[in-house]
């Protein structure tokens, strides 16, 4: 399932707050941003839905959200369907603060109008591969 990237990408990196939308192969449209006036190494970050019905303003009509709880600060989001059931499931990937650099990675269903987490994989050492510890 493939889905288009769109201009609006911040990152942890730039020191800016993670910020990404992302076009999804149905034409909805899925936020993930950091929150603001949270410190970087530790506090939430929220995923928002879009019906994407006017891709001029995509992001007129909010279908559904919900605020998760991070240790670190997001650095990956990409779609993969790690279940191998067909449909992409959201995978937000995150890097702690600390010396270790562990990766935590939450896998999140974009099912309907619902939003839930399905797997999640936390104390990763950095150089494996969240994403192919995620496929079943």
């Amino acid at each position: 399932m493939a889905a288009l990237f769109a201009s609006l990408t911040a990152s942890a990196e730039d020191g800016g707050l993670f910020l990404q939308d992302q076009v999804l192969a149905d034409g909805r449209v899925v936020v993930v941003a950091e929150a603001p006036l949270e410190p970087r190494s530790v506090g939430s970050y929220s995923i928002r839905l879009y019906s994407g019905a006017n891709p001029r303003y995509p992001f007129d009509n909010f279908v559904t959200g919900i605020v998760v709880d991070r240790d670190g600060s997001v650095g990956r989001v990409t779609l993969d369907d790690t279940d191998g059931d067909g449909n992409a499931e959201l995978i937000v990937i995150t890097r702690s603060a600390g010396s270790g650099s562990w990766l935590s990675a939450r896998a999140f269903a974009l099912e309907n109008d619902n939003i839930h987490l399905v797997a999640r994989l936390d104390n990763l050492e950095p150089g494996q591969d969240p994403i192919q510890l995620l496929r079943r």
